[in-house]
């Protein structure tokens, strides 16, 4: 008598699933830039930020911090190095596609001079942010946020930046010449004469 009995069918094992991490938000590889004797030039520079990270970027006048942070901000191109955004390079790809990125993801509050105005530094500081992320970017740079302003104006912002990295997984760099606002970040990056000198890069 013939089997009527057949092995069950055997069911495809699916695939394991394949996690790829997202490449960081901002990378700087090997930046270098020359610039006139009276602006500070960037020398190698290497950087990794990660995603919802408050850092410090701190620096006597003279550093760098600024020219640092418009090539950061694609506003400037560098001499030699890689800036990559989201994993993209902002010096490799096409022109409409690097202001994208750049609008998309990259936002740069620039140093101000500290002038008269009917709104406080703190408030002043406040509504450029605010208009800085408009666009919903996922690094906001910004230059000097202390210069000129009261004492509490520095340590104010970096407690508004820590809520947009806890309810926004933003990530923020601050340029500072003020040792004791940048102790107070969670990540410090040291910037002398153009190339990092300690700090966690």
């Amino acid at each position: 008598m013939s089997s009527l009995l057949r092995a069950p069918a055997q069911r495809p094992v699916p695939d394991a699933p394949v996690w790829h991490a997202a490449p960081p938000p901002l990378q700087l590889r090997r930046v270098h830039h020359r610039t006139r004797a009276t602006t500070a030039g960037i020398d190698g520079v290497d950087l990794v930020l990660g995603p919802a990270e408050l850092i410090a970027l701190q620096g006597p006048p003279g550093a760098g911090k600024t020219t640092l942070l418009r090539i950061a901000a694609g506003l400037q191109r560098p001499d030699a190095g890689r800036v990559l955004v989201a994993g993209e390079d902002l010096n490799a790809v096409g022109p409409g596609r690097r202001e994208r990125l750049r609008r998309h993801h990259l936002a740069l509050v620039p140093s101000r001079p500290d002038c008269r105005s009917l709104l406080g530094p703190l408030q002043r500081l406040e509504a450029e942010i605010a208009r800085a992320l408009a666009l919903g970017p996922t690094v906001l740079l910004i230059d000097e946020p202390v210069g000129g302003f009261d004492p509490e104006t520095g340590p104010a912002v970096l407690e508004r930046l820590a809520r947009l990295r806890d309810d926004e997984g933003l990530t923020s760099v601050v340029a500072t010449a003020d040792g004791a606002l940048a102790a107070r970040a969670p990540r410090r990056i040291r910037l002398r004469e153009g190339r990092v000198v300690a700090g966690d890069v």
